[in-house]
């Protein structure tokens, strides 16, 4: 990652910079109803160590009614709590976070927190981490503009810079660094990023030449993913060619050549490419005006598919990114956004057994599941297969990788999937190649048994095989690895 120094603005001498690099580093991960946190130590005895480990990580999570936090110190010590939020960004919630944080680091640790970093999903064509600072807060109306292109995240990260800013519970000159997904995309030529589209049509409102392209987003999970597999394997980041699958409730996946991305699902915003749990994938372009359309004519209101609506407190979109963001994927045809009730359903439909005319209603919402399933597989296999075909000129695809919620936890999405590539170049190898104990692993290589399938065919004797690996992502852990290698840089000038 590029060093950050000349991004931060000239704000004090040598004792100043010491500062930073010093006390706690907080790291946010902010969705519209979600936020990931972790706090580092970064004393002297620390701020040689890239991998550093977390004090305190944690999450907050609001549902309707409410906002569950869930804290954890790094003896084991728990913090549960439940309050009546509905902005995850709000001050109130920073101040609670704060001084919560201060309690659990004890009587005689002091919360000196220097850095607040943010993940932030869209950078556009900023390359590298940037600074924001009370006395230098011009890249926030940049990233205020790219909420428009992904406002279930870049606006909720704008109100918490906001709040962070604003807070009496943090120095006056602490400082707000921005890690962005789309970095970690910049490295895609022009033929896999470019759209065949007018570039005239960006016009000059677009912030710093921005282009109407493909950017691409989970990037710190792939380059946490990355970073692990590396160390696993025991090989250079750099000589990695892999097939990443990052699925959740947002899902994507990305063709990595020598460590970098070479090819990712995801276009202009994350709405492009694989289906979720609310939001579409791929459809065509025109689809959105006619569903806007036809919405919006039967309340007898304007057909304009782009009217205003509020996706949540203070985020506002179109009403045709409205249809296809929150109310489209696994949730449109299976009638829930919870991929476990879809596996669920799936398999209690395949089961095919009699059913009474009273229980027709559940039948057909297990045949929902069970086809929003196979659309999800369907299109995961298409990527898959494009990608080998693209790499397989280029050295080849070293390995699977699986990650996310669903990525790790799906056992039957990934055995269907290893029916369906078990006779492709991307069959599951059968040796393994990360031996011992999963208690506690960060990755680990699945056998072909766990996947369904036979230990050996007679097919395998000529068919290319790859190891499948399921990797936990650490997106907090990576954005405070970034920073610290950009500080360490920084202070070899």
């Amino acid at each position: 990652m590029e060093n950050i120094k000349h991004l931060r603005s000239k704000q004090g001498d040598d004792d100043t910079k010491q500062k930073q690099r010093e006390g706690h580093m907080l790291c946010l991960n902010a969705g519209s109803s979600s936020l990931k946190l972790k706090l580092f130590d970064l004393a002297p005895s620390t701020s040689s160590q890239l991998d550093l480990e977390p004090l305190v990580s944690g999450s907050i999570k609001l549902s309707d009614s409410s906002a569950k936090i869930s804290l954890t110190y790094h003896n084991g010590q728990q913090h549960t709590d439940t309050k009546d939020w509905t902005d995850i960004a709000s001050p109130q919630v920073l101040h609670y976070l704060l001084t919560t944080l201060s309690s659990l680091l004890g009587p005689n640790t002091t919360l000196n927190i220097r850095t607040v970093v943010h993940r932030v999903v869209h950078g556009a064509h900023l390359s590298q981490c940037v600074a924001i600072t009370s006395s230098d807060q011009h890249h926030l109306k940049t990233l205020q503009f790219l909420a428009e292109f992904a406002p279930l995240h870049n606006a909720v990260c704008v109100q918490l810079i906001r709040s962070c800013l604003d807070s009496q519970h943090l120095p006056e000159d602490h400082e707000n660094v921005c890690c962005f997904d789309t970095v970690f995309h910049s490295t895609m030529d022009e033929a896999r990023s470019r759209y065949m589209v007018d570039p005239s049509l960006a016009g000059s409102s677009l912030p710093g030449g921005m282009e109407l392209r493909k950017w691409g987003f989970h990037g710190l999970s792939y380059s946490s993913i990355l970073h692990t597999l590396a160390g696993e394997l025991g090989r250079e980041r750099e000589s990695l060619n892999v097939i990443i699958c990052h699925l959740g409730s947002g899902s994507s996946m990305c063709a990595v050549m020598g460590g970098k991305s070479f090819d990712t699902t995801m276009g202009l915003t994350p709405l492009e490419g694989l289906p979720g749990a609310t939001r579409s994938g791929s459809v065509d372009p025109v689809l959105p005006l006619h569903i806007s359309a036809a919405q919006l004519g039967k309340s007898g209101e304007s057909k304009d598919p782009f009217s205003t609506v509020e996706l949540a407190p203070g985020i506002t979109a179109s009403h045709a990114e409205l249809v296809l963001n929150k109310h489209s994927g696994f949730k449109a045809v299976a009638g829930t956004s919870d991929f476990e009730q879809v596996a669920q359903r799936r398999t209690e439909f395949l089961r095919g057994r009699t059913i009474s005319k009273s229980e027709e209603k559940e039948r057909d919402a297990d045949r929902g599941a069970a086809l929003a399933f196979d659309i999800f597989v369907d299109r995961i296999v298409g990527y898959v297969g494009s990608y080998a075909i693209k790499m397989s000129s280029r050295g080849g695809v070293h390995a699977l990788v699986f990650s996310g919620g669903i990525g790790e936890a799906s056992k039957e999405l990934r055995a269907e999937l290893a029916s369906q590539l078990n006779l492709s170049g991307l069959s599951p190898a059968c040796e393994s190649v990360l031996q011992g104990e999963r208690e506690g692993k960060k990755c680990w290589q699945l056998t072909r048994q766990e996947l369904g399938l036979a230990k050996t065919t007679k097919t395998m004797a000529t068919a290319q095989s790859v190891p499948w690996f399921v990797c936990k992502t650490d997106e907090e852990g990576e954005m405070a690895r970034q920073v610290s290698l950009a500080s360490q840089q920084e202070q070899a000038q």
